[in-house]
């Protein structure tokens, strides 16, 4: 067999760019505008945010007695994701080398490696460009092209593609029709090919040595829960500093307290508005792809990774960010009128006091 493995890890550094800060950020930029697209004509592919590409230094790690030879890519999004592409092609490869290359633990412990290094070069730019919060959350997949006729390799290789999906090293064992069930994801151009998505990887069958495009789609998928793990994840984190404040807004230290809770009412106002650009550029994905094949590629992966049951639960947690803002802002303004009472008060004592020590004279 020949083709290509694409390992990829998704970060997130917590800062939106934008397309002039990103060009110059890196050496070697790949002009994605040179790939050729062979399934509908390029007239008919609606257009999507297509991230900011670069060719990083090849490398190598030890295989057995040889070397495998990697091309490394980091591809920079706007919204504040980035991904390390860690490429292989290989010729003539074996059912039993895909296998390998992928369950090896001394070859994902050097890819994983690879990405930490390269990670950590693409966040000093980025740092020099903004300030970064990099996330501890990250997403992996990996993207599998076969060049060959799709008949050619399900026929004998149907349990090895199964495990590739799901992350089974011993595909063996597989029951046949759970199998079936796996690889029911699926999406066909023409005859000869086969796109098929699981959660662990996604494989692509196909003589044509153009993916680029199924690529990126397989990769924005990946981006898009990433942020959306974030943005709930986040929420928790949230409803606690409220609530810690809250607690403390009646204690001997209110003024101190009231400035917290200023300052968690703005937070919260900007959580609400980064949550809700997630799920917008989530519905922009689904609308800008138009009826086509990448918009129902895209749908495979957004059955299997949940991302629109994600979408509703992040819609669920702007309902309950609302809530608390809502809550927060009217502590803000009783606090006032409260305040504004005393001074009225004040006020209104002071003046009978002024008549009083005037009738006194």
């Amino acid at each position: 067999m020949d083709g290509e493995i694409i390992h990829i890890f998704v970060y997130n550094v917590g800062t939106k760019f934008d397309k002039n800060q990103i060009r110059g950020l890196l050496k070697n930029p790949d002009d994605f505008s040179r790939y050729e697209y062979s399934k509908p004509t390029p007239e008919e592919i609606p257009t999507f945010t297509v991230p900011s590409i670069f060719n990083l230094k090849d490398e190598t790690v030890p295989n057995g007695k040889g070397q495998l030879n990697f091309k490394i890519q980091a591809s920079v999004y706007t919204t504040g994701c980035f991904s390390i592409r860690i490429r292989h092609s290989f010729s003539g490869a074996s059912p039993e080398f895909l296998s390998a290359l992928t369950f090896s633990n001394e070859i994902k412990t050097h890819i994983g490696a690879l990405a930490e290094m390269e990670r950590a070069k693409v966040e000093k730019s980025l740092e020099k460009i903004k300030r970064i919060y990099p996330n501890s959350n990250t997403e992996m997949y990996r993207i599998y092209h076969i060049e060959s006729d799709r008949k050619d390799i399900l026929k004998k290789n149907a349990k090895l593609i199964a495990g590739l999906l799901i992350d089974e090293e011993e595909e063996g064992k597989l029951d046949d029709a759970y199998v079936d069930e796996v690889m029911r994801n699926q999406i066909s151009y023409n005859a000869t090919d086969i796109v098929l998505v699981g959660w662990e990887s996604v494989v692509m069958i196909d003589p044509s040595e153009t993916y680029e495009h199924e690529l990126l789609i397989t990769e924005i998928a990946n981006v898009q829960l990433l942020q959306m793990r974030i943005s709930h994840n986040s929420v928790g984190d949230k409803i606690k500093d409220t609530e810690k404040i809250m607690s403390e807004v009646y204690s001997p230290e209110i003024k101190n307290s009231m400035k917290q809770l200023k300052s968690l009412n703005g937070s919260l106002g900007e959580f609400y508005d980064g949550t809700k650009d997630v799920v917008t550029s989530v519905n922009d994905t689904i609308s800008g792809f138009g009826e086509w094949y990448l918009l129902r590629l895209y749908g495979l992966f957004e059955d299997v990774f949940k991302i629109d049951e994600w979408r509703r639960s992040l819609q669920n947690d702007l309902e309950i960010i609302d809530k608390r803002r809502s809550f927060v802002s009217n502590m803000i303004n009783d606090n006032r009128s409260e305040n504004l009472e005393i001074i009225v008060i004040a006020l209104i004592v002071l003046e009978i006091v002024l008549e009083v020590l005037f009738l006194l004279k």
